[in-house]
């Protein structure tokens, strides 16, 4: 099985986790987060906060897992991405995800205007998503060429993967 996330800018974590429910007999820990707060002027993030995902509906698919990503994964699709490697559940093949966790917060200081996340995700590790993004396990970059002549490289090393197994 493969499961083409390129390109998906995301939307809501718990749709990413009702989806991800699907993958898995039992449950397991999906990534935590910290949402960014700003008290009287001042900035600071709350406490981590654990998710995880349990079983959803009557089946799960239990055959191996290839997510295609990029670097336009973005928000709750990264948190999918994410979730699903670091359980062992997925492999990733492509580029390293956006490193953003969406829903942007404007801000404006001495008339310079910017946006921030409004929380910030951690991998089972510990590692931050936000500003790292999640690297493919097998890294396939296309070039221009592919591009041009309509070979998606990404796939055929995704199908070769598969067939190997």
């Amino acid at each position: 099985m493969k499961v083409l996330m390129r390109g998906n800018g995301g939307g809501d974590d718990r749709l990413a986790g009702r989806c991800a429910g699907r993958f898995f007999t039992s449950a397991v820990a999906f990534p935590s987060f910290q949402m960014r707060m700003v008290t009287f002027g001042k900035p600071w993030f709350a406490p981590r906060m654990g998710r995880s995902v349990s079983p959803r509906g009557a089946w799960q698919y239990t055959q191996p897992v290839v997510l295609l990503i990029d670097e336009f994964v973005i928000s709750s699709a990264e948190h999918f991405v994410a979730g699903m490697h670091d359980s062992g559940r997925a492999i990733t093949i492509g580029h390293t995800t956006a490193g953003s966790s969406g829903n942007p917060i404007r801000l404006e200081i001495s008339g310079f205007k910017f946006q921030v996340s409004r929380w910030r995700e951690y991998r089972a590790c510990g590692s931050l998503i936000e500003g790292n993004g999640v690297p493919a396990d097998i890294v396939v970059r296309p070039t221009i060429n592919d591009l041009a002549t309509g070979v998606d490289t990404v796939l055929v090393r995704a199908l070769d993967y598969i067939k190997s197994r």
